[in-house]
């Protein structure tokens, strides 16, 4: 059961904008093209809240945000 501050901590929301273009070359071949993190944004692509323990801590943990950063600009090229 998730605790009183799991339920209460809030992440700001945050836009992360991807783009992609294709084109038909053939009857059955076609290209894309998709950049991911088109702004190359600096912000969290995920938050988290749970009780966590480091060395040292106290034994029951503490709740605090846990978060994976968003991935730089990338893209990448499809043939299909």
């Amino acid at each position: 059961m998730p605790t009183l501050a799991a339920i209460s901590v809030r992440s700001e929301a945050r836009t992360t904008v991807d783009a992609q273009i294709g084109h038909g070359l053939l009857l059955d071949l076609g290209q894309r093209l998709d950049v991911f993190n088109l702004f190359n944004a600096q912000n969290n692509d995920i938050s988290y809240c749970y009780e966590s323990h480091l060395p040292g801590e106290l034994d029951a943990g503490a709740a605090d945000k846990h978060f994976h950063p968003a991935q730089p600009r990338s893209f990448r090229v499809t043939l299909s």
